[in-house]
């Protein structure tokens, strides 16, 4: 397996480290809606027609350190027939910009035979896949873990992939399950929408035109996920597939400190793809309800990072 290692500046001095382990996840289908966006309803059909997908942030607390809850995971991750397919060291970033961090990072984590085949039932399922999970330091320097719950997103992406969706959930919670030794922390469940918009432009303007829209917005690419290349290098053709990572490195550090849970949210994921017609479509998750899922008090933030993301996808669309 080769890896793919890509550093991109934030703030000042602050940088995020991407690894990209190259792997299959093949990608040809189109599953877009409205430039406007839709919420969960529209995107789950039949499957939404009683109420929009419903989510929940799952948590657990471990008894170990942070480290040590590093090294656990990955080792259950392997255990469940996973790959660690990409990293993000939000504590790096925040301890360049000043900060003092004791622990954050985010693992992108799935199966690269499986991702092939979801990629190739629709390409938008690349919003959700691999998974973050994001392990984070308590104030007792203890290892903690945090994901939202695969199922229901897959099923907003596409209600043809729940069943896809229900796997993943349940291999998410075994190999969290077994780096903490420890249950689940209740939570409430939140909607999830998921949000896209098609542009008439090309793949590749698009990913030019959200460059452009996150910089007016006053936001950085913090790092990106190069699904595509990965795919190229195993031998897939695939028109266009990446992830963004989008945030304000600024605000970022005031959410962290006000709850560094929050990392499994920011810097938010924004995924750009390429149709059947070789267009650029751009879908997120709407970041309102899952910052309310972390933490009730970081609401106002959620609301205004989902204002800035309607706005840069819109942008970048038109």
């Amino acid at each position: 397996m080769t890896m793919k290692h890509r550093l991109l500046p934030a703030a000042g001095s602050a940088a995020v480290i991407l690894i990209l382990a190259a792997c299959a996840e093949g990608a040809n289908d189109n599953g877009t809606e409205s430039p406007e966006g839709n919420d969960a309803e529209e995107q789950a059909g039949e499957e939404g027609a009683e109420g929009d997908i419903q989510t929940e942030f799952v948590s657990y607390s471990s008894e170990q350190s942070f480290e040590d809850t590093e090294d656990a995971l990955s080792e259950a991750v392997a255990d469940a027939g996973m790959m660690v397919l990409g990293d993000l060291d939000q504590a790096g970033a925040l301890e360049s910009a000043g900060a003092d961090i004791a622990g954050a990072q985010s693992f992108f984590v799935g199966n690269p035979t499986k991702g092939q085949e979801f990629f190739e039932a629709n390409p938008a399922i690349g919003s959700v896949i691999p998974v973050r999970m994001f392990v984070w330091a308590d104030d007792e320097g203890n290892g903690n873990i945090g994901y939202f719950d695969p199922e229901p997103l897959f099923t907003a992406v596409d209600p043809d992939l729940a069943e896809g969706g229900t796997e993943m959930s349940e291999a998410t919670e075994m190999m969290a399950t077994e780096a903490t030794d420890t249950t689940p922390e209740e939570s409430d469940r939140v909607t999830a929408q998921f949000v896209t918009h098609t542009a008439d432009s090309s793949f590749e303007d698009t990913e030019d035109a959200l460059s452009e829209a996150v910089a007016d917005a006053g936001m950085m690419v913090l790092g990106d996920l190069d699904q595509a290349g990965a795919l190229e290098s195993a031998g897939a053709d695939i028109a266009g597939a990446q992830s963004f990572f989008v945030g304000n490195p600024t605000k970022g550090q005031e959410f962290f400190e006000a709850n560094p849970a929050i990392g499994s949210v920011i810097p938010v994921r924004m995924f750009v793809w390429a149709d059947d017609e070789g267009n650029g479509n751009i879908g997120y998750f709407d970041p309102e309800p899952l910052f309310t899922a972390v933490d009730p008090d970081l609401a106002e933030g959620g609301t205004e990072m989902s204002e800035a993301t309607e706005m840069m996808a819109t942008e970048a669309t038109q």
